[in-house]
């Protein structure tokens, strides 16, 4: 089991900005959570890449990424009522659009932290590294 927390930061805002971000990133925390077990049930190493309001994941074939495409649950997604993907990093170093959130087949990751933004309200998404 991967241990994936959300930590939720808010300043006066409506409780629907609020509700919106959380139930985005419990989506995207739980999707997280089944790309690291599938990476290592499969053997294979996954990942995952976001940008804006919109998240993929992906598979390593040889030494090329392919967007999964071809599976409902990592299917492209897009984030509901204006959540946005803000800040992403990795061991504390910040994830760029074109970098991927890896999960390796070994279950040693990195820890990583990704932030859901809506309206001044910011939801993380916490791992630490994890294990198998």
């Amino acid at each position: 089991m991967i241990g994936i927390a959300i930590a939720v930061v808010t300043a006066n805002i409506a409780p629907d900005d609020r509700q919106a971000t959380e139930i985005e990133a419990s989506r995207l925390a739980t999707l997280l959570e089944e790309a690291a077990q599938d990476a290592r049930s499969s053997g294979e190493t996954m990942a995952w890449s976001g940008d804006g309001d919109a998240y993929r994941f992906w598979r390593k074939r040889g030494d090329t990424w392919e967007e999964i495409t071809d599976d409902d649950l990592y299917r492209l997604r897009t984030l509901q009522n204006s959540v946005r993907i803000g800040e992403s990093r990795v061991d504390g170093t910040p994830v760029f659009p074109d970098q991927k959130l890896v999960f390796n087949p070994s279950g040693v990751n990195r820890p990583f932290e990704i932030a859901l933004t809506r309206n001044g309200v910011k939801v993380r998404i916490l791992s630490d590294a994890i294990t198998a």
